[in-house]
C-alpha cells in the first residue's frame, strides 16, 4: 500500500505536494524489505530533499538522511564483509549511496569520515575494482583538495568510462568544474569518447540543480552547437527540458528550439512540456519550503 501511495505523490507532482507522503517514505525507508518499494521511498525522499530551503532546511535534513540510512549499513566491519559479495544486498549498496551522498558525515560519524579518507589513499588499482558507492565518496573528498583540472584528470584514471561520465556530471557544482568537462568533451579529450561525453552532459542536465551552473552549461551548448551532431544537440534539449530549474533556462531553450524547429517541430511541444516542469518545480519548492509536515519530520528523525 505504501508503494502506490508513494507512486501516485510521485506521478501527480502537478498538483500535490510531496510534502505530504515524506513520513510514509521515511517509515519506509526504516522498514521495508522490498527492494523495489525502498527504491520508490528514496525516489520520495530524494525529489523532497533536494526542493528545501539551502538556507533553512535542505542541510539540516542532512542528519534525517544519515538516521533513515545507516542502520541499513550498520557498521564499518559490515561494509568490509559487504565487499566480499559487491551487490549481493540490492538495499545496503542502496543505502551506501545514500550514505555517500551526505556531505558532512563527519559530523555524524567520525570513523566513517576517516574509513572513506584511507580508501582515497589506495593506489589507482585498488581503488578501480571499489564498488563505485565507496570510491565515488572517496575520490570525491581526495579531489576536493585539486584544480577542477585535476579533479578530472583524477576521476578519468580511477573509474571505468561509464563511471566516470556519471561522476563527472554528478559533480560539476561550479562554473569552473562545468567549464572543464566541457572543455575536454567538446575539444574531445582522447580519454573521452564522443558518445560517452554526449551520455555526462545528458546526464548533468537531467539532474544539476545547481541554476547558474546550469544556464552556464546550455549556453556553452546553444552558442558551440555544432561541436555537435544534430541528433545529440536534440538530445540535450530534451533532457535540459526534463531537468529545468529556472526561467533563465527556459530562454535558452527557446533560442535552442527555434534554431532547430523548422526541421524538428517537435521541439515546440517539447518546449511546452519544458514550461510545465517548470511550473511543478515551482510548485514543489513552495509547497515543501513551507510545509509543517518536513519542519515535523526533521523533528521526529533528527534524534533516532
Amino acid at each position: 500500500m505504501s508503494e502506490k501511495t508513494l507512486r501516485n505523490a510521485l506521478e501527480n507532482q502537478h498538483k500535490q505536494s510531496l510534502a505530504e507522503v515524506l513520513p510514509v517514505a521515511c517509515e519506509t525507508i526504516l522498514s521495508t524489505e522490498k527492494y523495489r518499494t525502498f527504491v520508490v521511498a528514496g525516489d520520495v525522499l530524494d525529489a523532497t530533499w533536494i526542493r528545501m530551503s539551502p538556507v533553512f532546511q535542505y542541510w539540516r535534513f542532512e542528519r534525517v538522511v544519515y538516521n533513515l540510512f545507516w542502520p541499513r549499513i550498520g557498521s564499518i566491519e559490515n561494509i568490509e564483509r559487504q565487499l566480499k559479495k559487491p551487490y549481493e544486498d540490492s538495499i545496503f549498496w542502496e543505502s551506501m549511496s545514500w550514505i555517500r551522498s551526505i556531505k558532512n558525515i563527519g559530523r555524524y560519524n567520525k570513523n566513517l569520515y576517516k574509513y572513506f579518507e584511507s580508501l582515497g589513499n589506495l593506489s589507482d588499482d585498488e581503488l578501480i575494482i571499489l564498488p563505485r558507492e565507496l570510491k565515488g565518496r572517496a575520490i570525491e573528498m581526495r579531489n576536493s583538495k585539486l584544480t577542477p583540472q585535476e579533479s578530472l584528470d583524477g576521476t578519468l584514471d580511477d573509474f571505468y568510462t561509464a563511471d566516470a561520465m556519471m561522476e563527472l556530471s554528478y559533480n560539476c557544482y561550479t562554473i569552473e568544474n562545468a567549464r572543464v568537462m566541457l572543455d575536454a568533451i567538446i575539444h574531445n579529450d582522447s580519454r573521452i569518447d564522443r558518445k560517452d561525453g554526449v551520455i555526462c552532459i545528458n546526464n548533468f542536465l537531467l539532474t544539476n540543480r545547481s541554476t547558474r551552473v546550469r544556464k552556464y552549461v546550455l549556453s556553452r551548448l546553444q552558442s558551440e552547437r555544432f561541436s555537435f551532431s544534430e541528433k545529440d544537440y536534440l538530445s540535450f534539449f530534451i533532457s535540459a527540458t526534463n531537468g529545468i530549474q529556472s526561467d533563465a533556462e527556459y530562454q535558452i531553450l527557446q533560442l535552442m528550439c527555434e534554431s532547430l524547429s523548422a526541421k524538428h517541430p517537435e521541439m515546440k511541444e517539447q518546449l511546452k512540456f519544458a514550461r510545465k516542469n517548470l511550473e511543478i518545480e515551482k510548485f514543489q519548492r513552495e509547497t515543501i519550503r513551507k510545509s509543517p509536515i518536513v519542519k515535523e519530520v526533521m523533528r521526529k528523525y533528527s534524534h533516532l
